[in-house]
């Protein structure tokens, strides 16, 4: 999947429910954050947007998974990014905060539709 998010996303949302799935969150943790320095620009985004994914469901994570989501936001996954931090700002009781994030995802979406 980071070889190439683009071509193989849906290898990444496989690789989601599998690493979410199989072995502790701490040890995806760590083994994506080992990861993710050694990857190049145009790929990294996707890592921290797989990050995010993973710890956004998990208690006690949430904290860790706005950052990533934050930090996949800068770079070619920001819609997916931004969607997803929607999302967990909502879930969080951040409504002000996700319902203007998701607004921005909407309104960016209306645009590639034109």
């Amino acid at each position: 999947y980071l070889a190439n998010p683009l071509e193989h996303a849906s290898a990444g949302v496989r690789a989601r429910l599998l690493l979410s799935a199989t072995t502790s969150v701490a040890n995806v943790r760590i083994q994506l954050h080992s990861r993710i320095e050694r990857l190049h620009d145009d790929v990294r985004p996707f890592a921290h947007l797989l990050l995010a994914e993973i710890l956004a469901v998990q208690d006690g994570y949430e904290g860790e998974a706005e950052e990533q989501y934050r930090l996949a936001a800068q770079g070619s996954a920001a819609s997916a990014a931004r969607e997803g931090l929607g999302r967990l700002l909502l879930r969080l009781g951040r409504e002000d905060e996700g319902v203007e994030v998701l607004a921005l995802v909407a309104r960016d979406a209306s645009f590639d539709a034109d």
